[in-house]
């Protein structure tokens, strides 16, 4: 439970939803190369890719924790990706 309240501090509510999906797809991910979830992407990872929203390789690229060598190596699953980024609600006021 403090894992979530620390990711909800860093991507607040309105991108919840969004941080969900990433972390769906994190899942997916891992479960393909039988690792530990963390292993793809940290849950900071996610939320700071749900606060920024990247929408193409050099948006992800800024990404903090995410690096060349992690873009290569899920390229054939970055679509999905930019699918739940892109899948985002219009900002709400806080």
């Amino acid at each position: 439970m403090a894992r979530a309240g620390r990711a909800e501090a860093v991507i607040g509510v309105p991108a919840g939803a969004l941080f969900e999906r990433l972390r769906a797809l994190r899942r997916a991910l891992a479960d393909a190369e039988g690792v530990p979830a963390y292993i793809v992407f940290s849950d900071a990872v996610l939320a700071r890719m749900a606060a920024e929203q990247p929408s193409d390789e050099a948006g992800l690229l800024a990404v903090s924790g995410v690096g060349p060598a992690k873009l290569a190596r899920y390229d054939t699953r970055r679509a999905e990706l930019y699918t739940a980024l892109g899948d985002t609600p219009g900002t709400t006021d806080s």
